[in-house]
């Protein structure tokens, strides 16, 4: 397809610090407005090459989860969180129309959740409650759905939920597109340079300092950092010290040939979906936990949740690690965006869960916030202010 032609560049000069899914969309936002922006990244690597970045987005699953999310918010959560999702997901719609190639990437084929307990129930409950109020497609069954074998899901499915709006995004290829729309519109991307610093005087952003001495001007700078910001740029935003990593694995394994998967499964411990041959099951949530190295018995007893929930599907061989990366986890399991730090600084980090589901809508209130415009009222109470105390 023939992309746009870039725009003529107007507006504040912008640094993105950070290439991940949030970073990458706050950038095609503000560049889609015909804004000034360059992106930074430390990994040298674009999201479409194989060696593993830094970066939770690239070892993520992509899961565009907005009503099902609520299987696994719990007590202390951020109480608007369920609006800002559901705010996500139509902009993830909009985003995937907007692109034919994005489009194949991002699929609604919807999520099917699963309870097999009374407390799983009640969960499930309450995603399709959640699902109600925000009109999404949904049905509620006791048991499971009558177009699905038992002999494979088991008898101990008590209740079970459709819902037909959610969907999945494949990481690395819509990464990489998301990059390239970017790009048309005239961003520009600058990978394998660390930043170090946030430069500022007389309480104004100046632009940026890398490791390796250079810097770059700008008159905003973003902080799409993720779960392991620098303790420099701590100081200079400190709602990024609130930000604490959740090291998460997704495993792979090879399902039946004759098991035929289209949604996205989920229960209130795991997920699964098929891509292509192979069944990708998630996640591991270890909170404080920094490394990347692959956790064996993490990995099995992941895949011991998976057969127990397909207790009839007879799997080829074990599992392997598909996947390692750190979820950025605030105290309250919502997004800190907003300005934060000398003026033109703003932090866009500590997704979470939903860094992939919330990637559109945050870029379109960076963008706002860079041009000193209005943010959307859905974003009322999300900022780095709610935790000064």
């Amino acid at each position: 397809m023939s992309l746009p032609s870039p725009r003529r560049i107007q507006g504040p000069r912008v640094v993105v610090v950070g290439a991940g899914i949030v970073g990458l969309c706050c950038a095609l936002e503000i560049a889609r407005r015909g804004g000034n922006v360059v992106v930074v990244d430390a990994d040298a690597a674009p999201a479409s090459l194989d060696s593993p970045p830094r970066a939770a987005s690239f070892a993520a699953a992509g899961m565009l989860g907005a009503f099902s999310e609520a299987l696994h918010e719990g007590p202390g959560h951020h109480r608007r969180l369920s609006e800002l999702c559901a705010d996500g997901l139509k902009a993830w719609r909009a985003l995937a129309a907007s692109d034919p190639e994005l489009t194949e990437l991002v699929r609604f084929d919807g999520a099917l959740l699963l309870a097999h307990d009374e407390a799983d129930a009640a969960r499930v409950k309450r995603a399709a409650d959640r699902a109600k109020r925000n009109g999404a497609r949904f049905d509620l069954h006791d048991g499971l759905p009558s177009d699905l074998d038992a002999r494979v899901y088991g008898a101990k499915v008590k209740l079970s939920a459709r819902i037909h709006d959610e969907g999945v995004a494949a990481t690395r290829p819509t990464l990489a597109r998301l990059g390239e729309i970017a790009l048309s519109y005239g961003a520009s991307i600058l990978r394998g340079r660390s930043v170090t610093e946030v430069t500022s005087s007389g309480g104004k952003v100046r632009g940026v300092s890398f490791d390796d001495g250079g810097n770059l001007p700008a008159d905003v700078v973003i902080l799409a950092t993720g779960a392991l910001a620098s303790e420099a740029l701590q100081r200079t935003a400190p709602s990024l010290a609130r930000i604490a990593p959740a090291k998460g694995m997704i495993g792979v394994a090879i399902p039946p040939a004759a098991f035929d998967l289209a949604e996205t499964v989920r229960t209130p411990r795991l997920y699964f979906w098929r891509e292509e041959e192979r069944l990708l099951f998630g996640a591991t949530s270890e909170l404080g936990r920094s490394d990347l190295d692959p956790d064996p018995d993490m990995l099995a007893a992941l895949y011991l949740e998976v057969r127990r929930t397909l207790p009839g599907a007879r799997f080829e061989g074990g599992a392997s690690v598909h996947a390692v990366g750190l979820r950025p986890m605030s105290p309250d399991g919502a997004p800190i965006v907003g300005f934060d730090g000398p003026e033109g600084c703003i932090v866009a980090a500590g997704h979470g869960r939903n860094g992939w589901l919330l990637g559109p809508t945050t870029g379109a209130a960076i963008a706002a916030l860079a041009r000193g415009e209005a943010v959307a009222p859905v974003w009322r109470g999300f900022g780095p202010d709610r935790f000064a105390s």
